[in-house]
């Protein structure tokens, strides 16, 4: 399983990204950008990890094209190296079965809407938001401290 991977570069990514909003410095930033990355190769829940950092860096700072594009960059490099990365596995025909299965209930929904399959996806989305809420809020409480001792 990918459960110790996954988690163990969660915290080193959020750990950077922690660095990156005290110190301000690039290399912290790339190595979030990074670490994100080989998340994302393990479970491609890990998007979450920069799309939280693209929230809080928009929150935090003026409202300016350079700190939009510092915040969306990373989101945006991870959503088209994982297509990328997809598509190598496509390619290659080493596309496991079950990859994407649950965005092709998603598209079944969206093109065929349904209650019962409404209900259901309302299930994924609550279970996964607290799962990841769970594994997250202590790294998000920490940041906090971090941003509100500024």
């Amino acid at each position: 399983m990918t459960d110790v991977p996954f988690v163990s570069l969660s915290i080193i990514g959020i750990w950077f990204a922690i660095r990156f909003f005290e110190r301000r410095k690039s290399t912290d930033y790339f190595l979030f950008v990074l670490f994100s990355f080989l998340t994302i190769f393990c479970r491609q829940v890990g998007i979450i990890v920069p799309i939280a950092f693209a929230l809080m860096w928009l929150f935090e700072n003026k409202k300016t094209f350079k700190n939009f594009l510092s915040a969306v960059f990373p989101v945006l490099l991870l959503l088209i190296l994982l297509k990328t990365f997809k598509f190598y596995l496509l390619e290659t025909n080493n596309l496991p079965a079950n990859y994407n299965l649950k965005l092709g209930i998603l598209q079944k929904i969206i093109s065929n809407p349904d209650i019962k399959d409404f209900k259901r996806m309302v299930f994924y989305i609550v279970t996964s938001f607290t799962e990841i809420g769970f594994f997250l809020l202590p790294i998000i409480i920490a940041m906090y401290n971090i941003l509100c001792k500024k």
